[in-house]
């Protein structure tokens, strides 16, 4: 289907009977795409998909280290691992889809669980 701003692309495909048959595809523009997928990778259900571990029992966690660039800390303490992880849930579910994939691409610190 063509849409303005939309990318033309040409097949060739080459028959095993020997003959050829042409195609050309209308490939809608990133942008477009991401315009028709913004209500889904916003929505809290996607996001919930995405990073499990947010939703996982907290009692199960032993552990959280942060690493930054010079250094890391290791937290132990239950309710300061419980006070981390419920201001993650906030900012991730309050974050769009192009936040989180602008700052996960810009990431200078880390957390393993």
């Amino acid at each position: 289907m063509y849409i303005e701003e939309s990318v033309e692309l040409f097949f060739t495909y080459y028959l095993e009977n020997g003959q050829k048959m042409s195609r050309n595809y209308f490939i809608p523009s990133n942008e477009k795409i991401k315009e028709w997928l913004r209500p889904i990778l916003n929505s809290e259900s996607y996001k919930r998909s995405q990073v499990k571990w947010l939703y996982d029992d907290i009692s199960k966690f032993s552990l959280i280290t942060l690493y930054g660039n010079q250094e890391h800390k290791v937290i132990t303490n239950q309710s300061t691992m419980i006070q981390i992880i419920d201001a993650l849930k906030k900012d991730y579910l309050s974050a769009s889809y192009d936040e989180i994939n602008r700052s996960y691409y810009q990431e200078f610190a880390s957390m393993e669980f």
